[in-house]
């Protein structure tokens, strides 16, 4: 049989400090725990609510944004189109934009003059 030992109060005391010292380390690891959780948490229901409500609004003005650039085109093509129906058969218009940069270089040279060399 095994023999009861006496209980040592120094091995209590010294058991205690042990529990005490790996409670209060336990305890400050569960609070960085718990606090890295609680900013985990927040940052998360903060992108929820950007999510939710103010990116809807965004995307609805960049829609409406596009919306009214289209409506604009569709305008100014149906304008081209009336001013195309009005003129008359067999009539020739030319729409030229020249480009303002491309002109400038060109026409610096002067004219080519092909000629045929003579021999004597």
């Amino acid at each position: 049989m095994l023999q009861s030992q006496n209980p040592n109060p120094a091995h209590y005391s010294l058991l205690i400090t042990h529990f005490w010292i790996f409670y209060n380390f336990a305890k400050k690891i569960n609070m960085g725990l718990l606090r890295t959780l609680l900013i985990l948490f927040i940052i998360f229901y903060v992108i929820r609510l950007v999510t939710r409500f103010f990116l809807p609004m965004l995307f609805k003005n960049y829609v409406d944004d596009k919306m009214n650039e289209m409506a604009g085109n569709q305008k100014k093509q149906q304008q081209r189109q009336k001013e195309q129906a009005r003129k008359r058969e067999g009539e020739v218009s030319i729409d030229y934009n020249p480009r303002q940069g491309d002109s400038k270089g060109k026409n610096d040279k002067g004219d080519y003059v092909d000629y045929v060399e003579v021999k004597d």
